[in-house]
């Protein structure tokens, strides 16, 4: 039976630890890719404290971004009713 749940485990830059549990949905083909895709976007994610109580530093600001981009690339998939490939060009 495929896991349901990914178990996860992010550690920040001064050492703070955050035990995640994300839902897989059951069609879910490698939930080890999943976590390989997530450790690759939190390592390429820029972590800084932001100086302003209560903001996001870098890091937030950079995933909410990156939220926002995937849910359109998933809308539009959903949307075209067709196979498409996705290519994402990384933009400095």
């Amino acid at each position: 039976m495929m896991a349901t749940h990914l178990p996860y485990r992010a550690t920040t830059a001064t050492g703070e630890r955050f035990d995640i549990s994300f839902p897989l949905h059951p069609n879910t083909a490698s939930p080890v890719r999943v976590s390989q895709m997530v450790s690759a976007i939190l390592e390429a994610t820029p972590e800084k404290r932001s100086a302003n109580p209560g903001k996001l530093g870098h890091r937030g600001v950079t995933l909410g971004m990156l939220l926002m981009n995937f849910s359109h690339v998933r809308n539009r998939l959903l949307q075209s009713g067709t196979a498409v490939e996705v290519r994402i060009r990384w933009l400095p």
